[in-house]
């Protein structure tokens, strides 16, 4: 993607790219301009489906006839829980917040003293509470959860993010404190909502809720069952937000 000479790929839309061009320059330079045109464009909007015959035509996606399945972002992944929990503190501008991390992945140039490095004893609370982009990023002290999810790292410029699938991540996801934490909330939150506690009403408001669709009857049956025998709603909530469909937008 940073390769824009002759050693680069040509376009595949040149006659587009001219037309943008011409447009950003005719609306004053006006970059907001140009990302309100594509992100409103009936192209932009279309999902990952599409019919057999489409994808044999374009199979790597070149004419942009299906939008490209992609996996949230580890910032993306962190926010939609602060969101789904009601913790996600919107405050702009000020300086940037430490996370938690283990003490353990802490790499200590201090002597003994590992809070000089990183502090080990932060607190869940809305000032951790905020989006991503205000996580202090130290290239020494990568944070654990980010980095696992291929999260750039600080040592060079990254003009496209690897996509990787490891056991580590799931493992990772389910014991995450930070998860498990954002998991309580987001079942305290859908219990605040709900209007009953019956667990079929809760399960049939959870799955819009988490992942934007109605439940199935046989996904509700094995939902309700669970709760019935003792699992806590906080577990499902975490196991529905390790799923694929919660991390894939389509």
């Amino acid at each position: 993607p940073s390769n824009l000479g002759v050693e680069g790929e040509l376009p595949s839309h040149p006659e587009l790219l001219e037309w943008l061009a011409c447009e950003l320059v005719e609306s004053g330079w006006s970059l907001k301009h140009i990302h309100r045109l594509i992100l409103c464009s009936a192209v932009y909007r279309q999902d990952a489906a599409c019919p057999p015959e489409t994808y044999r035509i374009d199979p790597e996606n070149r004419l942009f006839s299906r939008w490209n399945r992609q996996r949230l972002t580890a910032e993306m992944f962190r926010d939609s829980l602060l969101r789904l929990s009601d913790n996600l503190n919107s405050r702009m501008y000020g300086p940037a917040f430490q996370p938690s991390i283990p003490r353990d992945a802490i790499f200590n140039r201090d002597g003994d003293d590992v809070d000089a490095t990183w502090p080990t004893d932060v607190v869940e609370r809305p000032e951790v509470w905020r989006r991503g982009i205000y996580i202090l990023r130290r290239r020494t002290n990568p944070v654990p959860l980010l980095q696992l999810f291929d999260a750039p790292e600080r040592t060079f410029s990254c003009t496209q993010r690897s996509t990787t699938t490891l056991s580590t991540q799931a493992l990772a996801l389910w014991n995450s404190e930070f998860v498990r934490v954002q998991s309580a909330h987001i079942a305290a939150s859908v219990h605040r909502m709900s209007t009953t506690d019956d667990e079929t009403a809760i399960v049939e408001y959870l799955f819009p809720h988490l992942l934007g669709r109605d439940v199935d009857p046989e996904e509700s049956g094995r939902a309700t069952s669970f709760l019935r025998q003792g699992g806590t709603l906080a577990d499902l909530c975490q196991v529905l937000l390790m799923t694929n469909e919660f991390w894939y937008v389509e």
